[in-house]
């Protein structure tokens, strides 16, 4: 497999994880997030689930990157060459992508 076919694989599970998603808890998040770049100058996923009103919840937390992805093509953020380590217990130490805000 090769780089390629790697990224159509993350996309076609970001893909699902969004179709099966709440969509209610999708547009919460997107507003969630677009609340997020208006006060920071750079995010990572977890901020948004860290301001994520009490009791927004889904079955599919994976579809947080669809709403990154939604964020990027509406020009809301954009990546950096920055990763961090996750810190949250959810998120297993994994290495999270630092967006820019535009806003």
């Amino acid at each position: 497999m090769d780089l390629l076919d790697i990224i159509n694989e993350r996309e076609k599970a970001i893909d699902i994880a969004e179709t099966h998603a709440d969509m209610n808890w999708k547009e919460v998040a997107y507003l969630t997030a677009i609340q997020v770049a208006t006060r920071q100058r750079t995010l990572v996923s977890e901020d948004v689930w860290d301001n994520m009103p009490a009791g927004t919840e889904t079955h599919e937390p994976r579809a947080m990157g669809a709403i990154m992805r939604r964020l990027r093509k509406d020009n809301i953020i954009v990546p950096t060459e920055q990763f961090i380590v996750s810190t949250s217990p959810k998120g297993h130490g994994r290495p999270s992508r630092v967006w820019q805000s535009n806003i």
